[in-house]
């Protein structure tokens, strides 16, 4: 388990985030108006350009902000997880570090003169209109940041990309795996596996669970695949889960769900992050399965000796795409002996080192091979991925392999 700041602490972090301001902002009036009366006009414009700096920093940040924040707030509540301090750092640097590259490059001396010199006034303004102990704490704090972001810049810029790169793929990893459920889930009648084995280059690749309403006897089943790689499609893919997350809570029907999520994903693309997202649910009470297909690989069905690929009704656009799309579910009877396969793209992509992709058709074979060979779902997850592998043999995995398989008992 992580250290590190939870959210879910008691509400007395919350309470002391709102008396600072409260000392900031009654603080800044006064010093303010005390300089005003005295024409005190070197103070004036220290104070105007610590409010631009606030102000800058708002509007810059709100829109991430917002997003990343409701994400994993309902991501961790859910998990009972905590946020450690490293990821934050870590999360904290590499967005920084994506604002300045997209400073032309003939502004970033003048952004960088200018950061260095604000800093320095502040840290001056400061001790010269004798803020508070506490107050004065904190502003060096974020000043200490500050100048660890601004050592940061310089030293990739002089050094190459080479070691941030390292820096931002092994941070989205870490968001990728975060995502994963740590075990199988239980529900009567079923027996459920799942995996994803990442590519070298990061993706967006993830899949979960989630008890859709609240309720025992219904678990929804959701495989991702963000479209993109490292930092960008990680971060989508944290947001697309959290999102989710607070969906399921209160909702049991698909394509209520999906419909909802398109909306809040759209509304959050900024860089045009499409998600591809196939939703199912498994009802134990009366073993059907429910699904949504968002751009997904269609899901794979074994019954009596054979398998056929589930075509969802209705539009099939990946979220994000357009807003008002209004996705249907299609919902089918199981019974013992059925198995059925979620998967992503990089499941039929994978290819050997002539080029050739595995392809649906192969899949079909590998999976029913499989399925008539093994026993449990865990069993038949590790066949099917040796399987592709003695396929693609030396050549290397360009893309993660992600896979849910789901056995009626």
């Amino acid at each position: 388990m992580a250290t590190g700041l939870s959210f879910e602490e008691s509400p007395r972090l919350r309470l002391f985030l709102k008396i600072f301001m409260v000392i900031f902002v009654l603080n800044f009036i006064g010093e303010t108006a005390d300089a005003i009366e005295q024409g005190d006009w070197s103070t004036i414009i220290g104070l105007i350009v610590i409010l631009g700096v606030l102000g800058f920093i708002a509007v810059h940040a709100r829109e991430q902000v917002q997003g990343l924040r409701q994400a994993y707030r309902t991501r961790f509540q859910q998990a009972g997880e905590k946020v450690g301090l490293k990821d934050a750092i870590l999360f904290s640097l590499t967005w920084s570090r994506e604002i300045y590259d997209s400073i032309p490059a003939d502004r970033k001396p003048l952004v960088r003169t200018a950061f260095l010199m604000i800093a320095i006034g502040m840290g001056l303004l400061t001790i010269e209109l004798g803020f508070t102990h506490l107050l004065t704490i904190l502003i060096a704090g974020l000043l200490i940041l500050a100048a660890i972001n601004l050592l940061i810049w310089i030293v990739t810029e002089e050094r190459g990309q080479m070691d941030i790169l390292r820096f931002e793929v092994e941070t989205a990893r870490r968001m990728q795996l975060s995502l994963m459920p740590s075990g199988n889930p239980k529900l009567d009648g079923f027996d459920i596996a799942g995996m994803c084995m990442p590519a070298n280059t990061v993706g967006g690749d993830h899949f979960d669970y989630a008890r859709l309403g609240g309720t025992e006897s219904l678990l929804g089943v959701a495989v991702v695949d963000v479209a993109g790689k490292g930092m960008d499609a990680a971060m989508t893919a944290v947001f697309t889960s959290g999102a989710l997350a607070n969906e399921v809570q209160h909702e049991t029907d698909p394509a209520t769900i999906m419909n909802r999520l398109n909306m809040t994903v759209f509304s959050r693309n900024n860089k045009k992050k499409f998600v591809s997202f196939l939703l199912g649910a498994l009802n134990a009470a009366n073993r059907t399965f429910t699904y949504v297909n968002a751009g997904q690989s269609r899901p794979l069905l074994y019954r009596d000796s054979r398998v056929e690929a589930l075509v969802a009704p209705g539009p099939r656009f990946p979220l994000g795409v357009v807003p008002d799309t209004k996705y249907q579910s299609d919902s089918l009877e199981l019974t013992p002996g059925d198995a059925l396969l979620l998967f992503t793209d990089g499941l039929v992509e994978a290819m050997n080192k002539e080029g050739e992709p595995l392809g649906q058709e192969r899949l079909q074979t590998l999976f029913q091979e499989t399925i008539e060979e093994e026993r449990d779902s865990e069993a038949v997850l590790r066949g099917l991925v040796r399987r592709v592998e003695l396929f693609t043999g030396s050549a290397p995995q360009h893309d993660d392999l992600t896979a849910v398989v789901i056995k009626v008992l």
